[in-house]
């Protein structure tokens, strides 16, 4: 392959400083002019990186557009305008940090200040800025998710303590549970009957006499045995809550009898462990 045949597929840069062969040249878009990867930028005055293009018009080209020293908004300025005319403009009708008489509004008053001290967390010495702020159902307050919590900035409008609502609901529970257990039956005492008892007993020829309302022996054995179920359920359920601190003074009370009375229970059981079992 020959250097003819590389000149057919590529061509050479236009600087004249440069000349240099490009299989990829560029075209400046302003004097249509090839140029090789280093020299493609056009500019006022040459340098290394650039050539410099007759048709090339930075007014033109460079367009940026200035912002309201006031309220920051962007200021269209037709090209060719002097841009003082269109800021003065926007300075007299339609910036809304100047009111009708031309004086400057509060800060208070400006939108621009209010949403901007809302997105700033209202915990003290935290400037974070939120994108989404967190408003707080107590003190009415915008706060970051660090400090949306109301212990995390000391909420002023409703303090909760820490395990309060856990020991209401605890001992709303236990009372529950304690109402649903029926009363042991009270052992029923006969009495000695009087002489005038037996001789009207023997007289009466229809039965008036009520069956016995005490309970059967199984049925006294089943009653006790679902006590003992929902007592050793509660003690188990006082231990957990021991074990992760969460107990008040009341529900140490309660854990305290219970563990006792089952402790009390589990020595006789051993104790009896020998005899022969009567019910079963």
């Amino acid at each position: 392959m020959n250097s003819n045949q590389l000149e057919e597929w590529g061509s050479h840069c236009s600087l004249s400083t440069c000349h240099a062969l490009d299989f990829l040249p560029f075209k400046c878009q302003h004097c249509t002019k090839l140029y090789c990867s280093d020299h493609f930028k056009p500019s006022i005055r040459p340098s290394e990186t650039s050539h410099q293009c007759s048709e090339y018009d930075e007014s033109l080209i460079d367009a940026r557009v200035p912002t309201c020293p006031l309220c920051g908004d962007p200021i269209s300025i037709p090209t060719g305008t002097d841009p003082n005319i269109p800021m003065d403009q926007h300075l007299t009708t339609s910036c809304r940090l100047i009111d009708q008489s031309g004086l400057l509004k509060s800060q208070n008053q400006s939108s621009t200040s209010q949403s901007s001290s809302n997105k700033i967390c209202s915990r003290s010495r935290c400037q974070t800025k939120m994108i989404v702020p967190i408003l707080c159902t107590d003190c009415q307050l915008n706060y970051c998710p660090s400090h949306r919590l109301g212990a995390d900035h000391a909420c002023s409008g409703n303090p909760q303590p820490s395990h309060k609502p856990y020991h209401r609901a605890s001992l709303i529970a236990l009372k529950s549970v304690m109402a649903s257990i029926p009363p042991l039956p009270k052992p029923v005492t006969s009495k000695p009957m009087t002489p005038n008892q037996t001789s009207s007993s023997t007289t009466s020829s229809t039965p008036s006499s009520k069956p016995n309302p005490s309970l059967s022996t199984v049925d006294r054995y089943r009653v006790s045995k679902r006590i003992k179920a929902e007592e050793e359920s509660r003690r188990k359920a006082l231990e957990w809550r021991a074990q992760k601190g969460l107990l008040s003074e009341d529900e140490k009370l309660i854990y305290a009898n219970l563990k006792a009375s089952s402790q009390k229970t589990e020595s006789i059981r051993i104790k009896s462990n020998g005899k022969e079992c009567l019910i079963c």
